[in-house]
């Protein structure tokens, strides 16, 4: 009886260990995933890019055409633009830059 005795407690002893291990690696895992998801937050396009809509397009004639932006909350200076304004078939394109 007492040979059965040692082997259970070792097979217990084992069980407390295998267990601490899991506890260990869960820990492990939840710290890194915060720390990793924090930094993919911090090198979002969000991060980088200013936020922007456009409201309105109105065409006056064949050369002109009037855009009303609207900014969104975003970090950054808004410097400048450029649109890339195509016919139907997309045939034909001009890039307009404004530059403030």
């Amino acid at each position: 009886m007492k040979g059965c005795k040692k082997g259970l407690s070792t097979i217990v002893a084992t069980l407390i260990i295998v267990l601490l291990v899991f506890v260990a690696v869960g820990i492990l895992w939840v710290v890194l995933r915060n720390f990793i998801g924090s930094g993919a937050e911090q090198i979002s396009l969000g991060k980088l890019t200013i936020n922007m809509e456009i409201k309105q397009v109105q065409i006056i004639n064949e050369t002109n055409i009037n855009v009303v932006l609207k900014r969104n909350a975003g970090a950054g200076n808004f410097t400048g633009i450029s649109f890339v304004i195509y016919d139907i078939n997309g045939d034909n394109s001009e890039v307009v830059k404004l530059i403030m």
